[in-house]
Protein backbone atom coordinates (compact mmCIF):
# COMPACT_ATOMS: atom_id res chain seq x y z
CA UNK A 1 0.00 0.00 0.00
CA UNK A 2 1.23 3.46 -0.90
CA UNK A 3 -0.01 6.78 0.44
CA UNK A 4 0.51 9.98 -1.54
CA UNK A 5 -0.16 13.38 -0.01
CA UNK A 6 -0.66 16.75 -1.67
CA UNK A 7 -1.30 20.20 -0.29
CA UNK A 8 -0.99 23.83 -1.34
CA UNK A 9 -0.41 24.49 -5.04
CA UNK A 10 -0.35 20.77 -5.84
CA UNK A 11 -4.02 20.50 -4.75
CA UNK A 12 -4.95 23.11 -7.36
CA UNK A 13 -3.12 21.05 -9.99
CA UNK A 14 -4.92 17.94 -8.76
CA UNK A 15 -8.36 19.56 -8.92
CA UNK A 16 -7.71 20.81 -12.46
CA UNK A 17 -6.50 17.42 -13.64
CA UNK A 18 -9.27 15.60 -11.79
CA UNK A 19 -12.18 17.80 -12.90
CA UNK A 20 -11.11 19.37 -16.22
CA UNK A 21 -8.64 16.97 -17.83
CA UNK A 22 -8.74 13.31 -18.82
CA UNK A 23 -5.99 12.12 -16.45
CA UNK A 24 -8.33 9.85 -14.41
CA UNK A 25 -10.87 9.14 -17.19
CA UNK A 26 -10.02 5.45 -17.72
CA UNK A 27 -10.53 4.57 -14.06
CA UNK A 28 -13.83 3.10 -12.96
CA UNK A 29 -15.54 4.77 -10.00
CA UNK A 30 -16.80 2.57 -7.18
CA UNK A 31 -18.17 5.53 -5.26
CA UNK A 32 -17.87 9.30 -4.90
CA UNK A 33 -18.84 11.83 -2.27
CA UNK A 34 -18.40 15.59 -2.54
CA UNK A 35 -19.24 17.97 0.31
CA UNK A 36 -19.73 21.60 -0.61
CA UNK A 37 -22.87 23.51 0.26
CA UNK A 38 -24.46 20.05 0.58
CA UNK A 39 -23.32 16.45 0.24
CA UNK A 40 -23.49 14.84 -3.20
CA UNK A 41 -22.99 11.09 -3.55
CA UNK A 42 -22.72 8.72 -6.48
CA UNK A 43 -22.57 4.95 -6.12
CA UNK A 44 -20.61 4.51 -9.34
CA UNK A 45 -22.75 1.49 -10.25
CA UNK A 46 -23.57 1.56 -13.93
CA UNK A 47 -27.31 1.25 -14.65
CA UNK A 48 -27.23 -0.65 -17.94
CA UNK A 49 -31.00 -0.23 -18.39
CA UNK A 50 -30.34 3.47 -19.01
CA UNK A 51 -27.92 2.76 -21.87
CA UNK A 52 -29.02 2.73 -25.51
CA UNK A 53 -29.83 -0.83 -26.64
CA UNK A 54 -26.69 -1.17 -28.74
CA UNK A 55 -24.43 -0.18 -25.85
CA UNK A 56 -25.89 -2.64 -23.33
CA UNK A 57 -24.24 -5.69 -24.87
CA UNK A 58 -20.97 -3.85 -25.53
CA UNK A 59 -20.59 -2.71 -21.92
CA UNK A 60 -19.43 -5.62 -19.74
CA UNK A 61 -18.35 -3.35 -16.88
CA UNK A 62 -20.45 -2.77 -13.78
CA UNK A 63 -19.16 0.68 -12.84
CA UNK A 64 -19.09 4.12 -14.45
CA UNK A 65 -15.89 5.43 -15.87
CA UNK A 66 -14.58 8.67 -14.40
CA UNK A 67 -15.05 10.22 -17.86
CA UNK A 68 -18.79 9.55 -17.53
CA UNK A 69 -19.09 10.88 -13.99
CA UNK A 70 -16.58 13.74 -14.15
CA UNK A 71 -18.96 16.34 -15.73
CA UNK A 72 -21.46 15.84 -12.91
CA UNK A 73 -18.83 16.11 -10.19
CA UNK A 74 -17.48 19.21 -11.93
CA UNK A 75 -20.96 20.75 -11.75
CA UNK A 76 -21.14 19.90 -8.03
CA UNK A 77 -17.96 21.87 -7.28
CA UNK A 78 -18.24 24.56 -9.98
CA UNK A 79 -18.10 28.15 -8.89
CA UNK A 80 -14.43 28.35 -8.07
CA UNK A 81 -14.88 27.00 -4.57
CA UNK A 82 -12.81 24.06 -3.45
CA UNK A 83 -15.10 21.47 -1.85
CA UNK A 84 -14.90 21.05 1.92
CA UNK A 85 -14.21 17.37 1.41
CA UNK A 86 -14.20 14.79 -1.33
CA UNK A 87 -13.88 11.01 -1.39
CA UNK A 88 -13.58 9.02 -4.57
CA UNK A 89 -12.87 5.32 -4.92
CA UNK A 90 -11.25 4.67 -8.28
CA UNK A 91 -10.58 1.18 -9.58
CA UNK A 92 -8.89 -0.44 -12.50
CA UNK A 93 -11.26 -2.17 -14.92
CA UNK A 94 -11.69 -5.95 -14.72
CA UNK A 95 -9.81 -6.64 -17.98
CA UNK A 96 -6.79 -4.63 -16.87
CA UNK A 97 -6.86 -6.28 -13.43
CA UNK A 98 -6.87 -9.74 -15.03
CA UNK A 99 -3.91 -8.79 -17.22
CA UNK A 100 -1.97 -7.41 -14.25
CA UNK A 101 -1.97 -10.67 -12.26
CA UNK A 102 -3.91 -13.94 -12.25
CA UNK A 103 -4.82 -13.70 -8.56
CA UNK A 104 -5.87 -10.03 -8.64
CA UNK A 105 -9.60 -9.43 -8.05
CA UNK A 106 -9.54 -5.61 -7.86
CA UNK A 107 -7.10 -2.71 -7.73
CA UNK A 108 -8.13 0.54 -6.05
CA UNK A 109 -6.90 4.11 -5.81
CA UNK A 110 -8.73 5.96 -3.04
CA UNK A 111 -8.84 9.78 -2.91
CA UNK A 112 -9.62 11.48 0.37
CA UNK A 113 -9.57 15.29 0.31
CA UNK A 114 -10.13 17.21 3.57
CA UNK A 115 -8.96 20.50 5.04
CA UNK A 116 -6.92 21.43 1.97
CA UNK A 117 -4.96 18.16 1.86
CA UNK A 118 -5.44 15.33 -0.63
CA UNK A 119 -4.39 11.79 0.22
CA UNK A 120 -4.38 8.92 -2.21
CA UNK A 121 -4.02 5.34 -1.01
CA UNK A 122 -3.59 2.20 -3.04
CA UNK A 123 -5.30 -1.08 -2.22
CA UNK A 124 -5.86 -4.46 -3.83
CA UNK A 125 -8.18 -7.42 -3.42
CA UNK A 126 -7.13 -10.93 -4.34
CA UNK A 127 -9.16 -13.91 -5.47
CA UNK A 128 -7.54 -16.28 -2.98
CA UNK A 129 -5.70 -15.51 0.23
CA UNK A 130 -1.94 -15.53 -0.02
CA UNK A 131 0.97 -13.98 1.84
CA UNK A 132 2.53 -13.15 -1.54
CA UNK A 133 2.53 -9.37 -2.05
CA UNK A 134 3.15 -9.46 -5.82
CA UNK A 135 -0.31 -8.08 -6.66
CA UNK A 136 0.26 -5.14 -4.29
CA UNK A 137 3.73 -4.53 -5.71
CA UNK A 138 2.46 -4.53 -9.31
CA UNK A 139 -0.34 -2.07 -8.51
CA UNK A 140 1.85 0.17 -6.37
CA UNK A 141 4.42 0.40 -9.17
CA UNK A 142 1.74 1.32 -11.74
CA UNK A 143 0.40 4.06 -9.45
CA UNK A 144 3.91 5.25 -8.59
CA UNK A 145 4.56 5.71 -12.32
CA UNK A 146 1.19 7.48 -12.70
CA UNK A 147 2.06 9.94 -9.92
CA UNK A 148 5.58 10.54 -11.23
CA UNK A 149 4.05 11.49 -14.57
CA UNK A 150 1.09 13.62 -13.45
CA UNK A 151 1.86 14.68 -9.86
CA UNK A 152 5.63 14.67 -9.36
CA UNK A 153 5.43 16.96 -6.31
CA UNK A 154 3.18 14.51 -4.40
CA UNK A 155 4.86 13.17 -1.28
CA UNK A 156 4.87 9.50 -0.41
CA UNK A 157 4.07 9.25 3.29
Amino acid sequence: MLVFEMSGAEVKTLMNRLLKEDVFDKFEVRGAEVCGFTKFTASGILDKTALPDGDKAKTPRSYCLWSELRPYVYDWVRGGRTPRSMKIIFSLGDEAVAKAHGNAAAMFLNLNFEEGTARFTTATAQKTFTMDKTVDQIWDQKILNFFKKYFPAAKIV
